[in-house]
């Protein structure tokens, strides 16, 4: 599991809109207004950057100043950060608890459960 930020600069209201609503359908904390924080399997990040680059080619060519960083972070890193301001979310994530499933997957009618 990787803790990454995930930071963007976009013109569009549309794009900026969507994007964020993606990254919070994914389960990342809003950290600012564009900064948002999650932990996921490496497969996983993959798969959002591709669901974005797919929204950004969606909703037109973006503006050439049109970016989102995708910063990998340690969760040391994470916990040492120092706010100015109101309190971030950044505890919640820092705090999630990762959860292992162990143990018969399959169901009463011994059909798998995925």
């Amino acid at each position: 599991m990787i803790y990454r930020i995930v930071s963007y600069d976009i013109k569009n209201d549309r794009l900026r809109t969507k994007v964020a609503k993606k990254l919070l359908s994914w389960g990342l904390v809003r950290l600012q207004f564009s900064v948002f924080c999650g932990l996921h399997s490496v497969h996983k990040w993959e798969q959002l950057q591709q669901e974005l680059s797919v929204l950004f080619t969606r909703l037109g060519p973006p503006e050439a100043e049109d970016k989102i960083f995708f910063i990998v972070v340690s969760r040391r890193t994470l916990a040492e950060m120092h706010w100015v301001g109101e309190a971030s979310e950044i505890q919640s994530v820092i705090n999630e608890p990762i959860t292992l499933f162990v143990g018969n997957t399959e169901t009463e009618n011994d059909e798998p459960m995925y």
